[in-house]
């Protein structure tokens, strides 16, 4: 199976846990819950020629993924793509890695941050 996608910008984390300090804004159902989980990012999966481009609709490539959050207040008037990359996790949150698709026979690859 595969890995978990999702997206979570740090700054607005920051921002929500300033509000309520002790509230998680980094983590339980934030992550899936984040109106960006990576629809469609199958890590590993193989060719994708079918379904995908290299270049995203701005014309840049997936290299990595990038997203923002939807109706979120901190992003307000802000247009355009997204600059904070979708994270892939495993279901224990033990890394908190980006996904890519540079090459459609390969497929979306995990990228490993040390």
């Amino acid at each position: 199976m595969a890995n978990a996608t999702y997206f979570l910008d740090p700054t607005t984390v920051t921002a929500r846990e300033a509000e309520v300090p002790n509230a998680d804004f980094a983590g339980g159902l934030n992550r899936g819950g984040s109106n960006a989980p990576g629809v469609g990012i199958n890590i590993d999966g193989g060719d994708v020629t079918n379904d995908w481009t290299v270049p995203d609709q701005h014309g840049v490539a997936r290299d990595p993924q990038d997203s923002q959050h939807l109706g979120n207040g901190d992003n307000a008037g802000v247009e355009g793509p997204g600059t904070v990359p979708i994270n892939v996790t495993d279901n224990d949150a033990e890394f908190n890695d980006t996904c890519s698709l540079t090459v459609l026979a390969t497929g979306w690859v995990q990228n490993v941050v040390a």
